[in-house]
């Protein structure tokens, strides 16, 4: 197989960006790819796309585009609840929610991890983002990078997928990630244009089950 003989020229940048779209996330955009790991080149857009368009063509990579909103600056959490607080008012929450979306969907280049990379780094089977969820997908993404920096934590971080392969099946909505460390679990919600009862409903899900939630 073409991927796994050129396996050995993965570099390390490779092997992490590829372990981390198959255990921790679904998608990268090519902007967070280049700022995240391609920062201090010239031109880091045109490196990243370079490089993922070499991995596609190994076959570690599932390279493409579709329409996604502009990328939000996701500075903090909308909603932070744990047991033991007053529960949010869910009419304020959602008005956050759904007012920062300003702009039209535009042409987005983003990269996932092929079959062969699912195989060969052994996480969940997952899938490539649909077209409908790319934007979640890719807001998603963005709360683990800035995560990723800020907290030790996110090495307990699961996501959808990977909560779906340890059940086998679900027939209950799942949060988009949770997190389980020795000192806390928390929950991690992306809330994209969450109406009124999503927030409540998600609230009395968490409430009901005793999970500290973001809600970003």
């Amino acid at each position: 197989m073409k991927a796994m003989e050129t396996s050995g020229s993965l570099s390390d940048r490779d092997t992490e960006i590829l372990g981390l779209l198959v255990r921790n996330i679904r998608v990268l955009s090519l902007r967070q790819l280049a700022r995240t790991w391609w920062a201090s080149s010239p031109e880091p857009e045109s490196s990243a796309w370079k490089r993922v368009s070499a991995l596609q063509r190994a076959g570690f990579a599932d390279a493409f585009e579709g329409m996604a909103h502009p990328e939000l600056p996701l500075e903090e959490p909308v909603s932070v609840w744990k047991p033991g607080m007053p529960a949010p008012d869910s009419g304020p929450v959602s008005y956050r929610l759904q007012s920062r979306w300003t702009s039209h969907p535009v042409p987005t280049k983003c990269l996932a991890a092929s079959v062969t990379a699912r195989r060969y780094f052994g996480g969940p089977r997952g899938r490539k983002p649909r077209e409908r969820e790319l934007t979640h997908d890719i807001h998603l993404s963005a709360v683990f990078l800035r995560l990723r920096k800020d907290s030790e934590l996110i090495r307990y971080w699961a996501y959808e997928d990977t909560i779906v392969e340890a059940r086998g099946h679900h027939r209950e909505k799942l949060p988009d990630a949770i997190i389980v460390s020795p000192e806390q679990t928390k929950v991690i919600e992306f809330g994209g244009s969450y109406g009124k009862r999503k927030v409540q409903a998600f609230h009395d899900y968490c409430e009901e089950h005793s999970l500290p939630y973001e809600i970003w």
